[in-house]
């Protein structure tokens, strides 16, 4: 396939072109942006101009022309972490159990029981001592830009140097804002694993007893229907068992509405914390990516710009 130009608009296991940032489809805008007839330009060109204006999505839009610096890394940053908040609701309501935040926790570990009872003193002798330690994605990352320096020609190093210096403070900042958002999603489905016990039982349906443990989430479905005062006969996807179970739920939706505004109440703070952290990580988790893409594109315009490859063979 030498002679094939392959462009790809995502990472292997994060697609952010609809995601969380206000500008995060701009690579594809750009990119499918053609130039007025009659203007010379080649695929290489306008995907490269295409990276240079998206500076804000979480992806890893990619040319075959043009090694991608730390591919392997960056995959999988974005598949173990969220910078978008594309799914982190899912991570913090209950909606979904998959292990996202378990593997992002690989590179970030929460501290120990016997890490936060240390006197502040040694707490600051051992973070001097452990440096960047608690990061070692972010490590890898920054090793595998060193790797990319050293080869490029001599005007280009101070700057790419610069840049990787300003990725790493973004890749920290980002790291550490997700360990205190992480630990306030533990402590938060700590409280609720332990308070949520709908106690739901009825003599006429004893199945209903099977719901006892619903998620929040799932449950605030519920009690809005009841809210809506929809007919459930009249919903046409529930099939006639699934219409018997929600008319036994909605008779118990006073007292289900009490113990959903008591979990509520008792987890508030955290919850507020929680929104609050996920709006620092996601306007953080943006700029780690403006970082990426300025090492990108200083990298790929001071090495990849002469010579033909099937890329700039193929014109626009």
């Amino acid at each position: 396939l030498k002679d094939v130009c392959v462009i790809t608009l995502a990472a292997s296991s994060y697609v952010s072109i609809c995601g969380g940032f206000n500008n995060s489809n701009l690579f594809t805008k750009a990119f499918i942006n053609l130039p007025p007839p009659g203007t010379e330009i080649n695929l290489q060109d306008q995907f490269l101009k295409a990276r240079t204006v998206d500076t804000g999505s979480a992806n890893l839009p990619q040319i075959s022309s043009i090694p991608t610096p730390n591919l392997k890394l960056w995959d999988k940053f974005l598949s173990s972490t969220d910078p978008t908040n594309h799914r982190r609701m899912d991570q913090f309501d209950g909606f979904d159990h998959s292990p996202n935040m378990d593997e992002a926790m690989k590179w970030v570990e929460p501290e120990s029981e016997d890490r936060r009872e240390l006197p502040s003193s040694e707490l600051k002798k051992n973070n001097a001592n452990s440096g960047q330690a608690c990061f070692p994605m972010r490590e890898d990352i920054l090793a595998g830009m060193d790797k990319i320096i050293v080869k490029v020609k001599d005007d280009q190093k101070q700057v790419l140097q610069r840049q990787k210096n300003q990725l790493g403070k973004a890749l920290t900042k980002y790291l550490e804002i997700e360990k205190q958002l992480t630990q306030t999603v533990a402590d938060v489905q700590k409280l609720q694993v332990g308070k949520i016990n709908w106690n739901l039982k009825d003599e006429k349906f004893p199945q209903i007893e099977r719901f006892n443990h619903l998620t929040l989430g799932d449950m605030q479905g519920i009690l809005s229907m009841t809210k809506s005062k929809t007919k459930i006969d009249d919903v046409q996807w529930m099939g006639a068992e699934e219409k018997e179970i929600y008319k036994a739920l909605a008779e118990h939706s006073s007292e289900l509405q009490k113990k959903y505004d008591d979990v509520l109440r008792d987890s508030w703070k955290s919850w507020r914390k929680y929104e609050a952290l996920s709006k620092k990580l996601t306007s953080q988790g943006e700029k780690v990516m403006i970082a990426e893409r300025a090492f990108y594109n200083t990298y790929a315009r001071s090495e990849f710009l002469e010579g033909n490859n099937p890329c700039k063979s193929f014109k626009l």
